[in-house]
């Protein structure tokens, strides 16, 4: 029997082991072999879809983590009244189900790329500078929409807001991957969540 081939659930499994083993190992520090192995495919087959690693680094940024940051936020901010609450609710069930879980503080896969290729490669640089722009523009299309609803604050300049936020959100991540104590988390999440507070109309 002939072996059916598919190409692009080649490539899509290729990526997604990428983005896996990114996010556990940073960039620099991701092993193609792993990567190989665990989405179950050769070498031949990774060269025959990606020109060489960096190009495949490009295509998690584009295809994964781009869709991983809307999916993060973009539902749970999008025609919302109360986007404060929300954001704030996201960051309590981010922190529970570290707790119940056990899990690793990863880190941002977005941040974990800024620390280590943004200021080395200009492609990298542009990719990020995209994604977070996106973010930042997720969160401040949502504290619009609250201001409109009555439940953000007026005076506040959105743009600055949005930018804080997404500063603040990556930073607590990049802290706490680097303690990995609950302690941490909780505290840095609190202190997020107390900002978002101040933001309330």
């Amino acid at each position: 029997m002939a072996r059916v081939r598919a190409p692009e659930q080649t490539r899509k499994n290729i990526i997604n082991s990428a983005f896996d083993e990114i996010r556990t190992y940073g960039y620099q520090g991701c092993s193609l072999d792993r990567i190989l192995k665990n989405a179950k495919v050769t070498k031949g087959a990774l060269y025959h879809h990606f020109e060489n690693k960096a190009a495949l680094g490009i295509a998690v940024l584009d295809e994964v983590i781009e869709t991983f940051l809307y999916k993060q936020w973009g539902p749970s901010l999008e025609n919302q009244d109360d986007p404060i609450q929300c954001m704030i609710d996201r960051i309590n069930e981010m922190v529970e189900k570290r707790f119940a879980e056990d899990l690793p503080v990863l880190g941002l896969p977005l941040g974990n790329f800024v620390q280590e290729m943004a200021p080395l490669d200009k492609t990298f640089l542009l990719r990020v500078r995209k994604l977070f722009k996106l973010w930042q523009e997720l969160i401040a299309v949502a504290l619009q929409q609250g201001q409109a609803a009555g439940t953000v604050r007026k005076d506040i300049n959105i743009e600055q807001s949005a930018l804080f936020l997404v500063t603040a959100y990556e930073g607590v991540t990049s802290i706490v991957r680097a303690s990995q104590t609950r302690e941490m988390l909780q505290d840095t999440a609190s202190a997020l969540i107390a900002y978002l507070e101040t933001l309330k109309a």
